[in-house]
């Protein structure tokens, strides 16, 4: 370096010449893998490339390829659920019913006198609706005793849940909480504003299907948030009051699949999920739309606000996405159609120095803008034009953030890396911290998983910067990650580790599989305390409902489907897909693992005194364990059941249970003397006392049934302690409370259809199909838990004077 080199010079001279020491060292460490692996390769942009990135990069099959475009066909395993995850569940979104209200006047219809079924009634209803032929009327029961909708309120009083695939940057920094401390994100079909000093939360709840963008006006004082469903909505609220400032539809097609606020606050442009990949700007303040155009077969990934002092009166928004497109869009003022504003817009120019491939990424400042690559790399542009490229992550850069000033930069990767870097030194690195895949929960107990061996990292999803407001200087840093965690890094001193602060616990993205989001099926209440655990794919976490934190977080040996807790509250179960079922301690401690089945374990559940625990398989077989103590032995086996049985429950006097099946059967066995009743005696068990009701089918709940549903409609039930009220959960994303029994007109098993419906409290925000309702021991609280959002929501239950 020869005298008359500036400063600046210098810096950007040293961090070239650090970026291709990296990329040496990497050559010379994939060069020994190459050379211990007999000569097989793998080639991969960037240096010292993890084991897990080089196992996953382009793994898909033919049939799991987009068709639109041959680019699609360069998308890496990191992009799976931004490519095909949020496409899958948007239609199936656009196929979603909400059941109509029911009307005053079905009050009035008349209801279906039952009369048993002859023998040959039953021999023909066991073919086509076979829960009917053992069906029959209580001793003293009375049409409409139970039909008015239940006098209780139901009011959601919190999300344990954070959205963790298929959508980024989902996740700011508030300052509607005290001390600035609140957190914005959105899980199901509801946005949370959550108090991290108070760990209390408020909720944003006119969204009918899953939420799957988030932006916030340049003053933070709104938010816009974007659904999914045959026709999305985007909602402009206040964040402190939560009040609809304006309802934005009829434009966008399948989900918003990006939002972003224009630099003065005027405009909100909205990218779809539909086949032309339209971008559509509104005046949001006017409710109408200025200007929308069809992109082409390319994925748009992102739009962002350009805030380049130089362009962004001309081009307001920028859009990046598959195949390398990068366009900053503006209105033609020369012409309008339709009432609207043609749009134009200005492609980047690449250069020698760039390379086109899928943008990932992007943040606008008014002297730069920043885009994250596929490849790990920042693209720094000004005025359309490529200037700078920056070696950031292995994989793509998933997320980038700015403080106040745009001094600072922060990038989250696929890697699970967060890292900060100097726009005033020249692009350097100031730090990167990696995001434990295994990390301590809010209390402090440590994640059992710390052994586990993961196919992919903890990826980042969203990052935001919390700047003081008087230095400009970055406190924190604000992380999701795939894994469901939200996270606090607070950054130190250079060859000081930063600190890792887990402020939210949830479930999430599976890291021991690859693209395995998975569902939360599994769900068990304590049977005194304010306690429960919820099971999705290979995790188990322990909640209090008061504290409202995860006590503990279990890793499952294989994918868990169910769970029961015992009514001494000592021991937990839970029923993994392999056949085996764990045996835990009421503090997530392993007793005993029992292999009941070469296929999974479907159902479990305790006797009302404990002493039993009937076991449900894929194989069709009730089997019986001795929980009277911690040895769990095989009493005895069940068989009978037509098909895979879903629910279990013990009559009060512990002579008998009834199970539902795959197959829509009730069936009744009398465990004394292991075996199954006849239909004669079947019809005599409708005036049988159960300690818990869980059937989908049967007398007490033919009233829950929505209007023209199939019967898988209905997931999960439960009746109340005091036997008063039932909670159902739908695959419409609803949670209802019914009175119980719930009988409604009653089903003619000559047409099998309901005659009238009961009336019920409906309770929404989960969105997609809501796969468990499980009531506290209190009857005040009541647990539901969503399927593919993931997410447990705690209801306050008031009863009505």
């Amino acid at each position: 370096m020869g005298a008359g080199v500036s400063h600046e010079e210098a810096e950007k001279y040293l961090d070239r010449q650090e970026q291709l020491i990296e990329k040496l060292t990497a050559a010379v460490a994939a060069r020994k893998k190459e050379q211990s692996n007999g000569g097989a390769t793998t080639t991969l942009a960037g240096g010292n490339t993890p084991a897990w990135l080089m196992a996953q990069q382009n793994q898909f099959g033919d049939e799991q390829l987009s068709n639109n475009t041959a680019a699609s066909q360069e998308i890496p395993t990191a992009l799976y659920d931004e490519f095909y995850g949020l496409l899958e569940r948007a239609r199936a979104a656009e196929r979603r019913r909400i059941e109509p209200a029911v009307e005053s006047y079905e009050s009035e219809l008349p209801n279906a006198e039952w009369k048993a079924p002859t023998e040959e009634q039953a021999a023909a209803l066991r073919d086509s609706r076979p829960w009917l032929a053992v069906m029959n009327k209580p001793e003293g029961f009375e049409y409409g005793a139970t039909d008015a909708k239940p006098s209780v309120t139901l009011e959601l009083e919190h999300v344990y849940g954070y959205r963790s695939s298929g959508t980024r940057n989902n996740l700011r920094w508030t300052s509607s909480s005290p001390k600035g401390q609140g957190l914005l994100f959105y899980a199901g079909a509801v946005a949370v504003v959550h108090d991290v000093t108070t760990n209390t939360q408020t909720f944003f709840q006119e969204h009918t299907d899953e939420i799957t963008a988030l932006t916030v006006s340049k003053d933070g004082t709104l938010a816009a948030t974007g659904d999914q469903g045959k026709y999305p909505c985007v909602y402009v609220w206040d964040v402190e009051t939560k009040k609809v400032r304006a309802k934005l539809t009829g434009s966008l097609r399948r989900a918003a699949a990006s939002l972003a606020f224009s630099d003065d606050g005027h405009l909100i442009a909205a990218v779809g999920l539909d086949d032309d990949n339209s971008v559509v700007i509104y005046d949001w303040r006017r409710g109408r739309v200025v200007a929308e155009a069809a992109t082409g077969n390319r994925r748009i990934l992102e739009v962002v606000t350009n805030k380049e002092a130089a362009t962004k009166d001309a081009h307001p928004f920028l859009i990046i996405g598959e195949g390398g497109i990068a366009e900053w869009w503006g209105f033609d003022t020369k012409s309008f159609s339709n009432n609207q504003r043609p749009l134009v817009k200005s492609p980047l120019q690449l250069g020698s120095i760039g390379e086109s491939q899928t943008l990932t990424s992007a943040l606008s400042t008014p002297e730069f803008t920043a885009i994250g690559t596929n490849n790990g790399e920042l693209y720094i542009t000004r005025d359309f034009k490529l200037h700078r490229v920056v070696d950031a992550h292995h994989g793509p850069v998933l997320s980038i953030a700015a403080n106040s000033s745009f001094s600072i930069l922060a990038t989250g990767g696929y890697d699970g890396y967060v890292s900060q870097w100097s726009a005033e030194n020249g692009f350097r690195r100031l730090s990167s911290t990696v995001i434990p895949t295994s990390a301590v929960s809010s209390t402090g107990s440590e994640d059992s998983a710390a052994s586990t061996t993961f196919t992919r990292p903890n990826s980042i999803r969203a990052v935001d910067i919390l700047t003081n407001a008087i230095s400009g200087a970055v406190e924190a840093l604000l992380v999701g990650t795939v894994s469901g965690g939200v996270y606090q890094v607070e950054p130190r001193p250079r060859g000081t580790a930063d600190v890792i602060t887990p402020l939210l616990v949830a479930h999430g993205g599976d890291l021991t599989t690859v693209n395995c989001v998975g569902e939360l099926t599994g769900l068990a209440v304590h049977p005194t305390e304010p306690k429960f655990v919820s099971v999705g794919e290979t995790t188990l976490f322990l909640w209090n409902t008061v504290t409202r934190t995860a006590i503990k977080k279990y890793r499952l040996p294989a994918r868990g489907q169910c769970v029961a807790w015992g009514s001494n509250g000592q021991h937990i179960v839970v029923g993994l897909h392999n056949g085996v079922f764990l045996v835990l301690s009421n503090t997530l401690e392993l007793i005993k693992e029992v292999r009941a089945s070469n296929r999974r374990v479907q159902c479990l559940r305790f006797s009302g005194d404990g002493t039993v625990l009937a076991v449900g398989t894929a194989d069709n077989v009730i089997q019986l364990y001795d929980a009277s103590s911690s040895s769990f032995e095989l009493g005895g086996k069940l068989s009978g059941c037509g098909g895979v049985p879903l629910s279990i429950d013990f009559s009060a006097d512990g002579k008998l249970i009834q199970v539902s099946d795959q197959m829509y059967e009730t069936i009744y066995f009398d465990i004394r003397n292991m075996t199954l009743l006849n239909d004669a005696d079947a019809r005599v068990a409708s005036n049988v006392a159960w300690v818990t009701f869980s059937s989908l089918l049967g007398w007490s709940v033919q009233g829950i049934w929505p209007q023209g549903s199939e019967l898988n409609d209905v997931t999960s039930v439960s009746r109340s302690a005091d036997g008063v009220v039932l909670a159902t959960a739908e695959e419409s994303g609803l949670v209802k409370l019914f009175q119980f029994p719930c009988v409604g007109g009653g089903i003619d098993y000559n047409d099998g259809l309901l005659h009238k419906r009961p009336d019920s409290v409906r309770g929404g925000g989960h969105g997609g199909k809501v796969t468990q309702v499980q009531w506290l021991n209190n009857d005040t609280t009541l647990i539901s838990a969503g399927g593919e959002d993931l997410s447990c929501f705690q209801w306050k239950v008031v009863r009505k004077a």
